[in-house]
């Protein structure tokens, strides 16, 4: 059966007749009544038809679902066995990347007073779009840490820097209350009367599916923030507006942002002088089409952004460890969509007021990939990446941060530098909009350009510390006497640490290059991972096939195993090579 992606068939004659059997999500192209005229005149036949309901009915047969039931009621729909699974995956998922000087496992003789920070702290952390999924129930980081927190004498407080903004914005000109007016409408157009009127302390809001009030959709609807601003100092202001749709922003009934558009999440900025004493009306009109929803206004005295004497970083210097949960969310992470390689500006600009605190910190960052860290990696003491671990991803944090789970994760991918270290930085993307995207890395994608390129990167692919220590040694070849192209792989993998831990032992091949195909320095083949208790040993084992030393050939349209010398390798990343040996193919 062959299903088109989402709303990317384009027509409905070529479409159906190329061997489209579904077109998703809905009948937009193919409708009946369109298909019906193809039908008469034509265009399509009905044994085209015909054709496309067998591949579907195939499919359906084929899985049984005309059998019986589907649907099995002992399975509760909150099962407590996929909790556990989830718990287990996110346990095994989040990856150390840097933890200075062992600081984690978090010791509670040493830190007794945690502040939690970043917006990701709070509520539930995913991708957007089809990378969403709304769990039955969920941990969030915060909840997860300040429970484990508790269990070892540790108090885990959040810090919202909401809280810390300079108080120059006023319900109304009394001046008597800070925050907003804020009135939701059932409409997109700020239309009628509000189905809610009520006062609000900021604006930091993700809707994945409505506002959650009485009368208010889950979506196609509308927000207008009022209130007054008044500095008690003369004072440069600069104010970020982000949001996902439309957004504008007033100041004393002018318009000085711009963006009441359907699009997706992105940043606008306007700055203005601040006289002492003088009050300013302000506003902020948003709607929301359909999709991800969010709103969020900062605000900061220009003058004192890069000082460490703000009120969030004195009040992060109260504590004795900072945990700083920031990246990606489903605002800034979608399908359809290509994110920035730089954070989000609402974590850039929190991170980088945190580390202006003399405390340890350790950032959880959640991102579906590498983002730019250079301005703020080298002020963390820890640093763990938290991918979207689901439901479970709070507990899943705390048994990594307190030590009641030994980090294994490994990274999948390679985390550069900067983004133009990256192998597809010259052809990523389509600069003239044709819809075409020559693909000038060939076969040297991720960990294998950056090694044709010799270029130094951030971390490695397959890179990830643990809270123990292995040993890897007595590489071990044994050729099948019959077929060379076959070879059995061991190795003994020791845990020479104090606690019980998984390493992953990776093992790469370096094919020659004797036939003037170009090949990668080296490629992953096999990898397994091995949980040890502390002091003990296992033999480690790993079979090679006639695929692992094979490539495409593009003159002879297959795979093709060329005769020389292989070098086999044996490591815990694609930078970290432990042992080797050389294996001849005759």
């Amino acid at each position: 059966m062959v299903v088109s992606d989402w709303s990317a068939a384009q027509y409905s004659i070529p479409t159906c007749n190329a061997g489209m059997d579904l077109e998703m999500p809905g009948a937009e192209k193919n409708k009946p009544q369109e298909i019906a005229y193809y039908l008469r005149t034509g265009y399509v036949t009905m044994d085209t038809i015909n054709e496309r309901i067998r591949h579907i009915l195939r499919v359906i047969i084929g899985f049984g679902f005309l059998d019986a039931q589907q649907q099995d009621k002992n399975i509760p729909l909150d099962n407590p066995a996929s909790v556990e699974t989830a718990l287990k995956v996110a346990n095994e998922a989040i990856v150390l990347l840097k933890n200075e000087k062992n600081i984690l496992p978090v010791n509670p003789k040493k830190y007794k007073k945690i502040a939690v920070v970043g917006k990701n702290a709070n509520g539930y952390v995913c991708g957007g779009g089809s990378g969403s999924v709304n769990p039955f129930s969920y941990v969030s980081a915060f909840e997860g840490i300040r429970k484990a927190a508790e269990k070892y004498g540790i108090k885990a407080e959040y810090v919202d820097e909401y809280d810390c903004f300079d108080p120059i914005i006023f319900t109304d000109g009394s001046l008597k209350q800070r925050g907003f007016r804020a009135c939701y409408y059932n409409n997109m157009n700020l239309e009628g009367s509000p189905v809610v009127d009520q006062f609000e302390s900021r604006i930091n809001y993700s809707w994945s599916s409505g506002t959650g009030y009485k009368g208010m959709p889950a979506d196609h609807f509308s927000v207008r923030w009022t209130g007054t601003i008044c500095s008690d100092k003369n004072a440069e202001y600069e104010f970020t507006l982000c949001g996902d749709d439309g957004y504008n922003l007033f100041i004393d009934g002018k318009k000085v942002i711009d963006e009441f558009r359907p699009s997706g999440y992105r940043t606008s900025k306007y700055t203005m002088q601040l006289k002492a004493g003088q009050k300013y009306n302000i506003q902020i009109d948003y709607f929301q089409e359909g999709g991800g929803a969010s709103a969020n206004l900062l605000w900061q005295n220009t003058a004192e952004a890069d000082n460490s004497k703000n009120m969030f970083v004195e009040r992060l210097n109260e504590y004795d460890m900072i945990i700083a949960c920031f990246g990606f969310n489903s605002d800034t992470e979608s399908e359809n969509s290509d994110r920035t390689f730089e954070l989000p500006e609402a974590s850039r600009t929190m991170i980088e007021t945190v580390i202006k605190s003399k405390k340890p910190i350790i950032g959880v960052v959640n991102a579906g990939g590498n983002v730019e860290m250079q301005s703020w990696e080298p002020s963390l003491k820890g640093l763990l990446w938290s991918w979207y671990t689901g439901q479970e991803s709070g507990n899943a944090l705390a048994n990594i941060l307190f030590g009641e789970v030994s980090p294994s994760g490994k990274l999948p991918i390679t985390f550069e530098k900067k983004w133009e270290d990256n192998p597809t930085y010259n052809s990523y993307y389509d600069p003239d909009h044709d819809f075409h995207v020559p693909y000038t890395e060939g076969i040297f994608v991720g960990y294998r350009g950056y090694d044709k390129f010799n270029r130094e990167v951030q971390y490695p692919f397959g890179f990830g510390l643990s809270y123990t220590t292995f040993k890897l040694s007595d590489m071990r070849v044994f050729q099948d006497p019959v077929d060379d192209r076959k070879a059995k792989i061991t190795c003994k993998l020791t845990n020479t640490g104090k606690k019980g831990g998984s390493e992953v032992v990776q093992l790469y091949i370096g094919k020659p290059s004797n036939n003037g195909v170009e090949q990668p320095l080296k490629e992953l083949k096999s990898f397994k991972k091995v949980y040890l208790e502390p002091g003990q040993s296992a033999e480690v084992e790993m079979d090679l096939t006639k695929d692992s030393f094979s490539y495409y050939s593009v003159d002879k349209h297959d795979f093709v195993v060329d005769p020389g010398v292989f070098k086999l390798m044996l490591g815990v990343s694609s930078r970290n090579i432990v042992s080797q040996q050389n294996i001849t193919l005759k």
